[in-house]
């Protein structure tokens, strides 16, 4: 195996990671909220913690490249992450009734009532 190919292994490993521990965490709030629909905003942030989760963890093992393109490609992302997260914050607040596709797609459920498993 090529040094290259296991740090893209670790760096994927890595991202998937984050993204599962990121959505465990929106299916706790989720439950405790009951509403499906916060998980849209969760995609946002997501795409914030795996880029700078990448950036940090390539900078620390693999010095080569060139450490500015990395942080700009990792700012690019999350900044966009961030303001996805932020514009479908926005547009689900102050509605006290779940998202319509959510409602459809669970049946008339709610997570406390088994609509997420």
């Amino acid at each position: 195996m090529t040094v290259e190919f296991t740090l893209a292994a670790g760096v994927f490993g890595l991202a998937v990671l984050t993204v599962v521990l990121a959505q465990a965490v929106t299916a706790v709030i989720a439950f405790r909220v009951d509403r499906v629909s916060v998980v849209d905003v969760t995609w946002g942030l997501g795409f914030v913690v795996v880029a700078t989760t990448t950036a940090l963890w390539t900078s620390a093992i693999d010095a080569s490249g060139t450490p500015w393109r990395r942080w700009l490609i990792a700012t690019l992302v999350a900044g966009w992450g961030l303001r996805l997260a932020r514009h479908i914050s926005r547009k689900h607040r102050g509605h006290p009734t779940e998202d319509p596709r959510y409602a459809e797609l669970l049946g008339g459920l709610s997570p406390r009532r088994g609509g997420m498993g």
